[in-house]
């Protein structure tokens, strides 16, 4: 009777076969979503007393942080 059950399910767009899915409890994205920070920093030339500002984005969602994008000047707006 079970193998009935299975033969009268149709798989397609929006019904995966039943031993893919998700089992009961458990989500697709158990980690969650990342959490990415903006850290603006300044850097002080000490022999021209020249302030340069530049911005990135790290993602802080693991034990150690890693860069997302790559450093860009910040200005002040």
């Amino acid at each position: 009777m079970a193998a009935n059950r299975s033969s009268d399910y149709e798989i397609g767009f929006a019904r995966p076969p039943r031993h893919t899915r998700f089992k009961p409890g458990t989500s697709g994205n158990p980690r969650g979503r990342r959490k990415i920070v903006d850290v603006i920093f300044s850097l002080v030339n000490r022999a021209t007393d020249v302030i340069e500002k530049h911005c990135v984005k790290v993602d802080v969602s693991e034990e150690f942080p890693f860069l997302v994008r790559k450093m860009s000047p910040y200005y002040d707006r």
